[in-house]
């Protein structure tokens, strides 16, 4: 992998690891997107800590395919 690609997964994942950390911090953002029928708190949670967990494989050398 070569050193542009490399640092575009990065910029990518910290993205991804910002908006995560945002499902978690402030979850009434992202209410107006879940319907009506999903339980708005822990589908919240759940997104928040899935975005985390993708940018933690993001981060690490040998699992950007993987993630």
């Amino acid at each position: 992998m070569n050193k542009t690609t490399r640092i575009l997964i990065f910029i990518l994942a910290a993205f991804i690891l910002i908006g995560g950390i945002n499902h978690c911090i402030k979850p009434e953002i992202y209410n107006p997107f879940i319907p009506e029928f999903l339980p708005k708190i822990t589908v919240n949670y759940i997104t928040g800590i899935t975005e985390i967990a993708l940018a933690i494989g993001l981060f690490i050398p040998a699992s950007p395919i993987i993630s």
